[in-house]
C-alpha cells in the first residue's frame, strides 16, 4: 500500500463504544476498516477512545501497530437525584479530564465522533482543547424508532425539533457545534442540509470502504464448504446478514421466501445476526422452518464461509446507508436483490450491479416492500446463471474501484488536510 507521506502528523482521537449494536454490526466494521488501513500512514497518530466500557473496569491503554486504543469504563454510579442528562454531562467531563494526558502538547488535533448521542462529550472536548471536531453521520435514529415513517416522525419534529433534551435532539446539537460533518451517502447530507439548513460547504461525503482482496472461490471448496455447513450440492442457499430487524425488511423477506419455494423446492435462506422476540420469526415460518435458518451471531470466519457458498444475497432493508453487509457481499461476487432506498440506491445500479425493488409508503406512512415482486427478483438470479454470474462480476468491479479502505482514508485525510490549515 502506499505511503501518505506528509510534513504535517495529525494526532486523530475517535470515538466508539463497546457491547452496543452499533459496536457490533455497522459502526464497528468502520473503526475495524479504518484502524487496518491508517496504520500505513506515517503522518497520522491514531487513537481510538472506547467509551462506557463494561469490560473494562479501569482505565485501560493498548498499543498495537502504532495505533492507541484507550478503554474508558462506564461509570459505576449515577446519582438517582438528578436526571440523566446530568450523568451523562458528568461522565463528559470527566473522560475530558482523562484525556488531558493523552492531548497536551500535540498539534493538529482531530477528535471525531460517530454517534450523536456523544453530543455533550464533543462539546465539552470542543471547550476544552484546541483541536476540530468532526462529526460522522452513520444514520438517522429516528429512522430506527419511526421505522423510517417519516410522516410520523413530521408530526413528531413539528412540535419538538427546537426543543433541547429530546431523543433526537442531539442529532442537530452535534452537526452546530462540530467543524466539518462528514455523511457515508449523499441521500444522508442532503437530508441534513434540508432538515437542519447547514452549509454546504461544511459537509462532505465520504463512502465507507473495506480492504478488497477476495477473488473467484475455486467450485471444489464451495461444494467442501456446502457439505462442512450441512447442505447438499444442489441446495440454493439466498444468504441474508444483518440484524434480524423489522427495519431490515425480515417480514416482507420471509413472506417472499414462500413464494420461491413452490418453484425451487430445495431452496434455503440463511438469516446470519441476532434480533429481540426470535420468536416472532420463528412462527412466521410455519410450514417452511426445514428451508430456513437462523443462526444467530456467527464468528467472522464462518460468515466468510457462507458468503463462499451463498448463490444470491439479499438485502430487503427499509432503509439503509453505505452498508458493510453490501460491500462485502460485492467483494465476494455475490449477486444480490436489495431495495432501492438510502445508500443502496447509491452504491447499486439496478440490472448492472444488482436487482432492485421498490419500496412502498402507505398512506400513512409505513414502508412497505412488494413481496412478490421480491420474490420475482430472487427467483430470476436462482434461475439464470449467467445473469447472476454478470451482475456478481459488476459488483466486484465496483467495489473495488469505488469503495476500498483506501479511497476512504485518503478522503479523510483530505478533510483532515484542510481543517487544519
Amino acid at each position: 500500500m502506499e505511503l501518505a507521506i506528509k510534513d504535517k502528523i495529525f494526532n486523530v482521537f475517535i470515538f466508539g463504544r463497546q457491547n452496543t449494536r452499533a459496536g457490533e454490526y455497522g459502526l464497528g466494521s468502520y473503526l475495524k476498516e479504518l484502524a487496518n488501513c491508517m496504520k500505513f500512514y506515517n503522518n497520522v497518530k491514531l487513537h481510538f477512545v472506547y467509551i462506557e466500557s463494561k469490560i473494562h473496569k479501569e482505565l485501560t491503554v493498548d498499543t498495537e501497530n502504532g495505533i492507541t486504543s484507550i478503554y474508558v469504563p462506564a461509570p459505576l454510579y449515577t446519582n438517582p437525584l438528578h436526571d440523566k442528562y446530568y450523568n451523562i454531562k458528568l461522565y463528559a467531563k470527566r473522560i475530558t479530564d482523562l484525556m488531558f494526558d493523552f492531548v497536551s502538547g500535540k498539534e493538529n488535533l482531530i477528535f471525531q465522533f460517530n454517534l450523536s448521542a456523544e453530543f455533550f462529550l464533543a462539546k465539552e472536548i470542543k471547550k476544552r482543547f484546541n483541536g476540530k471536531i468532526i462529526y460522522v453521520v452513520h444514520c438517522f435514529m429516528w429512522y430506527f424508532d419511526f421505522y423510517g415513517n417519516e410522516k410520523k416522525f413530521k408530526e413528531w419534529e413539528e412540535n419538538n425539533l427546537q426543543k433541547e433534551n429530546t431523543p433526537y435532539s442531539n442529532d442537530r446539537m452535534i452537526c452546530e457545534i462540530s467543524d466539518h460533518i462528514i455523511c457515508v451517502t449523499n441521500h444522508a447530507r442532503t437530508d441534513l442540509i434540508n432538515k437542519y439548513l447547514l452549509p454546504k460547504e461544511k459537509i462532505s461525503v465520504v463512502h465507507n470502504g473495506m480492504n478488497i482482496g477476495l477473488d473467484y472461490v475455486q467450485k471444489a471448496i464451495v461444494e467442501q464448504k456446502k457439505a462442512e455447513l450441512g447442505f447438499q450440492e444442489s441446495d440454493k442457499i439466498i444468504l441474508f446478514v444483518g440484524r434480524i430487524d423489522d427495519c431490515k425488511g425480515i417480514l416482507f423477506l420471509l413472506n417472499a421466501f414462500y413464494f420461491i419455494l413452490k418453484e425451487i423446492p430445495d431452496a434455503h435462506l440463511v438469516l446470519i445476526g441476532e434480533g429481540s422476540n426470535i420468536t416472532r420469526w420463528f412462527n412466521t415460518c410455519q410450514g417452511i422452518w426445514r428451508n430456513v435458518h437462523f443462526t444467530g451471531f456467527l464468528s467472522r470466519q464462518t460468515v466468510e464461509d457462507f458468503y463462499k457458498i451463498a448463490d444470491i444475497g439479499v438485502i430487503p432493508s427499509l432503509f439503509e446507508w453505505c452498508s458493510y453487509v453490501a460491500l462485502e457481499m460485492m467483494s465476494h461476487r455475490l449477486p444480490v436483490v436489495v431495495t432501492a432506498v438510502g445508500g443502496l440506491d447509491e452504491i447499486y445500479e439496478h440490472g448492472k450491479t444488482a436487482l432492485k425493488v421498490r419500496i412502498e409508503t402507505k398512506e400513512d406512512g409505513q414502508l412497505a416492500i412488494n413481496e412478490q415482486e421480491l420474490a420475482d427478483n430472487l427467483l430470476l438470479l436462482l434461475k439464470s446463471d449467467e445473469t447472476a454470474r454478470l451482475i456478481g462480476n459488476q459488483a466486484f468491479k465496483t467495489v473495488k474501484h469505488r469503495f476500498t479502505d483506501k479511497i476512504m482514508t485518503d478522503n479523510l485525510i483530505n478533510i483532515y488536510t484542510n481543517l487544519t490549515i
